[in-house]
């Protein structure tokens, strides 16, 4: 019999989880922002009005890069999420068994497979 208390527990665990992947992505986006601002600053202040377009092309290069990780991170942290795992998971299993699952069997899986990934 499933006791409140640990369906409480492992919902908060669920949260906490959610929680520090936004803040890890609030990190992560505030380095992208200072660290890409200082090297544009020096290079429009250093290195515009060189003839050398190397440092240009490095810092447009990183910028462009940088940004589709921080667009994945994104929807890492608030787009993706166990919704997509149920859908996988009837899926599979009716290619596999032709079963059906009720919701609450599915995130019932996907709760256990994700308390024992810690």
């Amino acid at each position: 019999m499933n006791d409140p208390l640990d369906n409480k527990e492992l919902e908060l665990t669920q949260v906490y989880k959610k929680a520090k992947k936004r803040v890890h992505f609030k990190i992560h986006l505030g380095f992208y922002v200072l660290i890409l601002l200082f090297l544009w600053l020096v290079w429009a202040f250093i290195f515009k009005n060189n003839d050398d377009q190397l440092f240009f092309k490095s810092i447009l290069f990183l910028t462009l890069a940088w940004t589709l990780v921080l667009v994945g991170h994104f929807l890492y942290s608030y787009k993706w999420n166990s919704s997509l795992v149920e859908n996988e998971i009837k899926n599979l299993l009716k290619e596999r068994k032709g079963a059906k699952l009720s919701n609450e069997e599915i995130a019932e899986i996907v709760n256990s497979n994700e308390t024992k990934s810690k």
